[in-house]
């Protein structure tokens, strides 16, 4: 979760737009106006890129305390940026081709065994990069 809050921190001009679900945060119970990223609790995702939370945010990205769970079919919540997990980071990028990405994997860890969890195409990022002891 502190490398979630971290990415998410670094990548906004006002740090003060990140919000985190009440489950993560119960400092914040509703999302404030200027939100520019929501980070939320998860448990799957699917091959679009969708979770079963509804939630309305420019920015979503997930955190999963352990391994999430890669649906084959189609889920109707919000359409998730990035998934944190406890060993690796993915992002849902659109282009060339809308997909999954392992971006960040943790020591011991190899983009091949987060995809072989997966039961759709999920693709290892031309910036693969391990995890520091200290992100996870």
């Amino acid at each position: 979760m502190q490398l979630a809050i971290a990415d998410a921190r670094a990548s906004l001009a006002d740090p003060s737009a990140l919000w985190l679900a009440p489950e993560l945060d119960c400092s914040n119970a509703l999302p404030p106006s200027h939100v520019a990223i929501a980070l939320i609790p998860i448990e799957a995702v699917d091959a679009s890129g969708h979770t079963s939370i509804e939630l309305d945010a420019p920015r979503i990205w997930g955190i999963c305390a352990g391994s999430v769970r890669f649906v084959d079919g189609v889920l109707h919540g919000a359409r998730l940026e990035r998934v944190y997990m406890r060993d690796a980071m993915l992002s849902f990028d659109v282009d060339p081709i809308a997909a999954w990405h392992v971006r960040r994997v943790a020591s011991g860890v190899s983009a091949r065994d987060v995809q072989r969890t997966c039961a759709f195409p999920l693709f290892a990022a031309p910036d693969l990069a391990p995890m520091r002891a200290a992100e996870r």
